[in-house]
């Protein structure tokens, strides 16, 4: 039962991070963590930006590592598009508003 905590509780801190509720009713994402970090997928690309997918990994420096990808629904392929290692949590909304189109913040 602890494992499963603490997988739960590195997306939980990811997605306050990125702004919590705020970040999740102003992207409308579908949220889902994984074994050690966090994905959203996006509704629409936005601003013509290719990215509808993005994942936040925990790596082994206690930093992150995010991956912006195109996920192609017509053909279930995955294209990515930019991999960022090593960001830092106070990076990670600007990260993600420069690369995706969306605004997390009011």
């Amino acid at each position: 039962m602890k494992l499963r905590e603490n997988i739960m509780s590195v997306g939980k801190t990811i997605f306050n991070q990125l702004g919590g509720n705020k970040f999740a009713i102003m992207t409308g994402a579908r949220i889902s963590t994984g074994t050690s970090g966090l994905v959203a997928v996006l509704p629409r690309k936005a601003n013509g930006k290719k990215v509808n997918h993005v994942e936040v990994v925990l790596n082994e420096q206690d930093l992150y590592t995010v991956r912006f990808n195109n996920f192609k629904k017509s053909a279930c392929h995955v294209e990515p598009v930019l991999v960022c290692e090593n960001v830092c949590a106070e990076n990670l909304v600007e990260l993600f508003e420069t690369n995706t189109g969306y605004t997390v913040r009011l």
